[in-house]
């Protein structure tokens, strides 16, 4: 009687793992049912040619309009401008609103731009290290193969952004909104986004 219950315990143990491992198998199935694509990530700036860069940053680009962008001035940046490949290091943008401006190429290191409208902005490949971007107004832009290293951005709103191959070491967002973007191929050690 002992050897019964104890062979139909067994089997009835086998029977119940089984039936776990099965229904996790169909379950995961149809959540993932394709594995991820990781072709064709776009690879970090400092990993980038010259002529690659000079690509980026050449590459002839408009308006959502059709229209070809203005030369920005430094002092006095208005929506639309371009400031591709420039130096704006250290610049103290504060509540300036630069509304579909071409940032590509350009070094925007420890730059001040707090409370700003950066929206549909193109920052590809461009150097924005140190910089504080606090309260800013930053969705759908690009910062694909941008240097974002320890850039801050509390606050602000980078929803629908592309953030693909950036480097984003040590970036910090407190309560920032980051809906709907691509972080595919970003470098995001050490950076600290709480809600």
């Amino acid at each position: 009687m002992i050897k019964i219950t104890q062979v139909l315990l067994v089997v009835f143990f086998l029977n119940s793992f089984s039936a776990c491992t099965e229904g996790n198998k169909s379950d995961s199935g149809g959540l993932y049912p394709e594995k991820a694509d990781s072709t064709n990530l776009p690879e970090l700036l400092i990993f980038l040619e010259e002529n690659q860069i000079a690509n980026i940053v050449n590459e002839e680009t408009t308006l959502q309009n059709g229209k070809k962008r203005m030369r920005g001035i430094k002092p006095v940046p208005q929506d639309f401008d371009d400031f591709r490949g420039d130096s704006l290091d250290e610049v103290y943008w504060n509540k300036m609103s630069v509304i579909e401006g071409d940032f590509r190429g350009a070094s925007i290191r420890s730059a001040r731009c707090s409370d700003g409208n950066f929206r549909k902005s193109d920052f590809r490949a461009a150097d924005v290290r140190w910089s504080i971007f606090n309260g800013s107004t930053m969705d759908s832009a690009n910062y694909e193969q941008s240097r974002l290293f320890h850039v801050k951005v509390s606050y602000a709103d980078l929803s629908n952004s592309n953030f693909r191959g950036a480097d984003m070491f040590g970036m910090e967002g407190h309560f920032t909104k980051m809906r709907n973007c691509d972080f595919s191929g970003a470098l995001m050690k050490d950076s600290e986004f709480l809600d």
